[in-house]
């Protein structure tokens, strides 16, 4: 699992902020196969907090696909990354 902390600079109110992190998950998902969703700010404008869930039979294999997303998500162009936290369980 990754948690991606997310500034939207740009947004200018929640629909914004929703049109945004709705097209960041379901390029995600498309792109990576993995589950993704907004997990907290959700009435905060412009911050996001967005998990990723990735389910391998190797560890590194999921690491691998988390960092993917870390990069992923760094290339986009209203959204900038705060943090990116990866925990393999």
């Amino acid at each position: 699992m990754a948690r991606a902390e997310l500034s939207l600079p740009g947004a200018r109110g929640l629909k914004d902020k929703r049109r945004l992190v709705k097209s960041l998950v379901e390029r995600a998902q498309h792109r990576f196969r993995v589950a993704a969703a907004e997990v907290d700010h959700h009435n905060t404008w412009q911050r996001a907090a967005v998990a990723f869930a990735c389910i391998s039979t190797s560890s590194r294999h999921a690491h691998q696909i988390l960092s993917e997303i870390a990069s992923f998500v760094e290339h986009q162009g209203e959204i900038v990354l705060v943090d990116f936290e990866v925990e393999i369980r």
